[in-house]
Formats: structure tokens, C-alpha cells, sequence
């Protein structure tokens, strides 16, 4: 018996199930543990999202590259949260995700490469190889990295696994786990409903005194314009304004360990609220008589049926409901092809004025946004 089967039949028995998706190369993994009997118990789901269209759909939304570091953490959340409704358990499970550029039928400018997460409700954990360029076939490429993913599954397991990775000069396998503070994967995992992260870096459950007024965002990363909306905010509601990380977020995959910590390295002299409150009506239940700093855009959807179902009594209903919590909305205007608009110009703004108040153009304007900042940064990398 091979060390990989021994691996793969010590997998199957550990009664740590997983998801896995794999795109881009290293697919022989599947087929691998299931040729070897026992992988019903071990394997609750394999897929192959190919396409970039595919990809898409699996995660939620189009990533900002198709082969980086993100892409496969998120990748490994979404396989994770799957393998919690197929088990419906959230202990001893694993979401595994590869994204890999391999040697294709024409020649690549960018690097031959393999992103591999794994995602358990106790750590995190990213492999990254950079591959030599012509050293392999295509067929030789796959092969290793297959190996490179097993090898982290059985890791993910706790498992020894005895594999060995045939590697040319320069290629070396780097790994990095992240396992999170107590007090953050309680949130996590749905166990807490938030804590407070302080400037000094201490993790507490509930403060003396909350913030008046709240940021939320997912901070990718985190610009000087977040902090100058602090400042204004601050001013205009009196008293201290503090940021809201969202674990869980409505339209986005669930973070990840490693990304949640370089999230939270960023806050070094700011209150950060750490949640797992994705809409709006949920933060209003955690954090009453809160004011909540939001964008333009942000705004609209609030008071759009669209996003409530196509319901105007739905959206009626949350909205009474967020007025009955003490809830208001302090919005920071946007350059858009109308111009820059503020909440002056929401539709409808006459039946819901009451939850609204503009900051002024006079007082902030920053037209930059964490998304293309994030990109810029991905185009330098690449």
C-alpha cells in the first residue's frame, strides 16, 4: 500500500467529512479518494467550477482575480458552509478549495501557480506553490498539485500523511495557519453574536458604554477615507463612532481566519466591533438606538423592494422595525453619473426622511472605494 492510499483510507475513517472545489488544476484529488473504498463516509461533495462563470456562482460573486490567495479562502468558506447543510453539523468538518494556472495549449505571461485553503471551524490554513516554468507537462503539473491538495486535506484531518512532493530547484511549498482568539470564533461559529476589538488589540465581549455610531464594512482594506468619515461622524453625532467588521456578510461569502486577521491588523487605534450580523435590521437588534454610517449606494438598497424580495410590505416592515429600534442612518454622498448625489436624493426619501441625515459634501467627500484599491493592488501583483 502506497502512502497515499494509507492516507486517503485513514481519511475516510477519521469522520471529518469535507466539501471540496478545485478549479484550474489538481482535479486528479477527487478521483484519487474515490477510488479508494470507504469515501462516501469522508466525501459529502466534489465540484469542478471550470468555467469563470462557474466560479462566479459558487462563490457569490465574480472574485477580483480567478487564481490569487482570496479567491481560494473564499472558495474554502463557501465549501465549508455547504459541507455544514449537507452534514447538518458544523463540528469536524472540512471545505477544502484549489485554484490553480497551469500549463495550458498556449504559452502563459503570468506565473504557473496553485492557491490550495482549507477551512475548519478551528483554523484556517493557505498553500501556495509557485511552479518552474517548463519543468513539467501539463499532465506532470496536475500530478503535483493533486498531491499538494491531498496533502492539505489530510493535514486539515490532523492526519500524518507521509507525502512527498518531487520539486525542482527553487520550487518550495509555503503554508501558513491561521487559528483565531476564542472570543473570535465564538462569532465564527455562530456561538457569540459579536465582540469588541480595543485599540490596544484586547478582545472583550461588551464594552461599559457603546459607540454612538457604527461604520460597517468589509474594510478590504481599510483607506484614509474610513477614517475620515470616523472623524466627521464623530463631530456630528457627538460622541465616538466606531467600525463594524462583518463576519457573515449578505451578498458575500463567510471570511475566513486568515482573512479576518488581516482585517482586524489594520485597526490599530480605531474601536472595531466584530460581528456576525450581515443585514441591517440584524445590527439594529444587537446595537439599539445606534447610528449607522453608510454609503450612497448602501442607502438606495435599503429603500429598494428589490432587496427585500420584490416586497414593498417586506421593506415597509424592516423599516418600521429599524425606526422602532432607534435606528438612523447617517449616509456619505457618491460621485455618480448623475453627479454627486447624498441622501437628499434618495427615492422616495419624503415617506422614510425621518431614518436619514446627510453629511454634507462641504464636510466629506472621498471619491476612492477598498474595491479599487484592491485591484490596483491584484494588477501590481499579477
Amino acid at each position: 500500500m502506497t502512502h497515499r492510499e494509507a492516507g486517503i483510507r485513514a481519511f475516510h475513517a477519521c469522520g471529518k467529512p469535507a466539501v471540496l472545489a478545485i478549479t484550474g488544476g489538481g482535479t486528479a484529488a477527487i478521483s484519487r479518494l474515490l477510488a479508494v473504498p470507504g469515501g462516501s463516509r469522508s466525501v459529502l461533495e466534489a465540484i469542478v467550477p471550470y468555467a469563470n462563470a462557474s466560479l462566479s456562482e459558487w462563490l457569490g460573486r465574480e472574485p477580483d482575480s480567478f487564481c490569487s490567495s482570496e479567491t481560494a479562502l473564499m472558495m474554502a468558506a463557501v465549501a465549508w458552509q455547504r459541507a455544514g447543510r449537507l452534514a447538518r453539523e458544523t463540528a469536524n468538518l472540512i471545505g477544502i478549495a484549489c485554484t490553480a494556472s497551469l500549463a495550458s495549449d498556449q504559452p502563459k505571461r503570468g506565473a504557473h501557480r496553485c492557491w490550495i485553503a482549507t477551512q475548519t471551524e478551528h483554523e484556517t490554513r493557505l498553500t501556495h506553490l509557485t511552479l518552474a516554468k517548463g519543468a513539467r507537462s501539463r499532465a506532470e503539473e496536475e500530478t503535483l498539485v493533486a498531491d499538494i491538495v491531498l496533502a492539505a486535506l489530510f493535514e486539515a484531518a490532523g492526519l500524518e500523511h507521509g507525502t512527498q512532493h518531487t520539486l525542482v530547484a527553487d520550487e518550495k511549498v509555503h503554508a501558513k495557519v491561521v487559528r483565531p482568539r476564542a472570543l473570535i470564533r465564538e462569532v465564527w461559529t455562530g456561538h457569540r453574536t459579536y465582540v469588541w476589538l480595543l485599540p490596544h488589540g484586547e478582545v472583550l465581549p461588551h464594552l461599559a458604554e457603546r459607540p454612538r455610531g457604527l461604520i460597517p464594512g468589509s474594510f478590504n482594506p481599510v483607506h484614509a477615507g474610513h477614517r475620515e468619515l470616523r472623524t466627521v461622524a464623530a463631530e456630528m453625532l457627538g460622541g465616538p463612532v466606531a467600525f463594524e467588521l462583518t463576519i457573515a456578510n449578505a451578498d458575500k461569502p463567510r471570511l475566513d481566519f486568515h482573512s479576518i486577521e488581516e482585517r482586524l491588523t489594520q485597526f490599530h487605534h480605531e474601536l472595531l466591533a466584530v460581528t456576525c450580523a450581515p443585514l441591517f435590521i440584524d445590527k439594529a437588534r444587537l446595537f439599539p438606538d445606534t447610528a449607522f454610517v453608510i454609503g450612497f449606494d448602501t442607502a438606495v438598497r435599503l429603500i429598494d423592494p428589490r432587496f427585500y424580495g420584490d416586497s414593498e410590505m417586506r421593506m415597509q416592515a424592516a423599516l418600521a422595525e429599524l425606526r422602532s429600534l432607534g435606528a438612523r442612518f447617517l449616509v456619505a454622498g457618491r460621485l455618480t453619473q448623475g453627479g454627486f448625489q447624498t441622501a437628499n436624493d434618495l427615492p422616495g426619501l419624503a415617506r422614510f426622511g425621518d431614518l436619514f441625515t446627510s453629511i454634507p459634501e462641504s464636510r466629506f467627500r472621498a471619491d476612492i472605494s477598498s474595491t479599487a484599491l484592491r485591484k490596483a493592488a491584484q494588477r501590481d501583483a499579477d
